[in-house]
């Protein structure tokens, strides 16, 4: 199913997976900050890359230039497409160093997305934590639409999720009906207003932010332990649109804790349908972009924070 590599730099540890290019862990200074396992198979979709689009498409149906596409319906509970057409590939090892891994696959001769695209990701072990590029050119001889997504489960060491804050700095929330579909988009109120820290036990389990705030350049979003530690995952501005999913079922959780998904996409829910977010690659145009995960050490008496000090 795929190798999974381990890379390092100071106390930084990124365990990355070549099964759909999944970041499978992440370490800094013995704090855990990624959670996924070491299954072969990703539990819950943990650390894939979405690619050529995130989310889901609904009922796998869009329109391409006058005529329907039809897509593997790959959610069967809801009939939808979902996580793109790379989710459960086994990428190629391009090159691998002791902090850096360059992962490819192909995107050709697939039902319903009549293009053909080299895709890759790219995986640097920093000091603080993980930077990931991704790259998309397109092998066609028509424009192609793209868009991009990641699904890592963020954490804080051994910190219990009622101990846990998070911020996602959004001015407005898609309206998604029972088969997670957007049928329009409201302004952030109680459970999706997340641009302060909010508790855990307060915020929605599953949902699509927009219209997010950019910070020196980037977009920030964050969970930490109250008033300690921080785990920040930043983007490019590309990044506009952050899916939030929470849950209970990631294997390995203790009882009564949750799995935290902040999923960052330049596209929202059903992108192809609707157009929102997407980008059309000319033929032999490349695309790319970049996000990553950090430890921010916080103002606490707590151990890990602590440690997280002596260390950065």
């Amino acid at each position: 199913m795929g190798a999974l590599h381990e890379l390092r730099t100071g106390t930084a540890r990124a365990t990355v997976s070549e099964y759909a290019a999944g970041l499978r862990g992440l370490e800094v200074a013995g704090i855990v900050l990624v959670h996924g396992g070491v299954e072969p198979s990703p539990p819950l979709s943990a650390g894939v890359v979405l690619v050529p689009w995130p989310n889901r498409v609904d009922g796998g149906l869009w329109e391409l230039d006058g005529r329907l596409q039809q897509l593997e319906c790959n959610e069967p509970e809801f009939g939808n497409a979902n996580h793109g057409l790379l989710s459960q590939t086994r990428y190629a090892v391009a090159w691998a160093d002791a902090d850096a891994l360059r992962l490819e696959a192909p995107v050709e001769g697939r039902a319903g997305y009549p293009f053909r695209l080299a895709t890759a990701v790219e995986y640097h072990a920093v000091p603080d934590g993980v930077r990931v590029r991704h790259e998309i050119t397109n092998l066609g001889d028509r424009a192609a639409p793209i868009a991009v997504g990641a699904h890592p489960y963020l954490g804080i060491g051994d910190t219990k999720s009622r101990d846990l804050e998070i911020r996602v700095r959004a001015g407005a929330v898609l309206d998604l009906d029972e088969r997670h579909i957007p049928r329009g988009i409201s302004s952030v109120a109680a459970g999706s207003d997340l641009r302060d820290w909010t508790p855990l036990d307060d915020v929605m389990r599953h949902g699509c932010l927009a219209a997010l705030d950019v910070s020196d350049g980037l977009l920030r979003h964050g969970l930490r332990e109250r008033g300690g530690a921080e785990v920040e995952l930043w983007a490019d501005p590309e990044f506009g649109y952050a899916q939030l999913y929470i849950t209970d079922a990631l294997p390995g959780l203790g009882a009564g804790e949750v799995a935290v998904a902040i999923e960052p996409m330049t596209a929202p829910p059903n992108a192809l349908r609707s157009g929102f977010g997407l980008t059309w690659l000319e033929p032999g145009e490349r695309w790319s972009a970049e996000w990553g995960i950090r430890l921010v050490a916080g103002d606490s008496n707590r151990s890990s924070c602590r440690e997280a000090r002596e260390h950065l």
